[in-house]
């Protein structure tokens, strides 16, 4: 048996050996740096991508406050002239939401 361990360790020593002569550590690290490189392009992607998402969702909101406000204004005026329904009708547009 001892034959067979010996024979075993030998083997894996030469291709350990083989693996390390193999392994340029100038290559590993110009592969490592093309992957890293990669990486960094994928999230500057995902950041662009989720900016673009910010402005627009800022924008609705913003058409969405805007008509918030106008509907209060209308509501507003509406009830100075002492009608009622179209007061009632702005209030309940203010509080729909949008169908964007």
């Amino acid at each position: 048996m001892s034959i067979f361990k010996r024979l075993r360790d030998l083997t894996l020593s030469n291709i350990y050996a083989l693996i390390e002569k193999a392994e340029d550590p100038i290559k590993l690290t110009d592969q490592y740096i093309r992957d890293m490189q990669e990486d960094l392009e994928d999230a500057e992607k995902a950041v662009a991508a989720q900016i673009a998402i910010e402005k627009k969702f800022k924008q609705l909101y913003e058409e969405q406050a805007a008509l918030v406000k106008k509907r209060d204004e209308q509501a507003h005026t509406a009830a100075q002239m002492q009608n009622i329904e179209l007061a009632r009708r702005a209030l309940e547009e203010k509080k729909r939401p949008s169908r964007r």
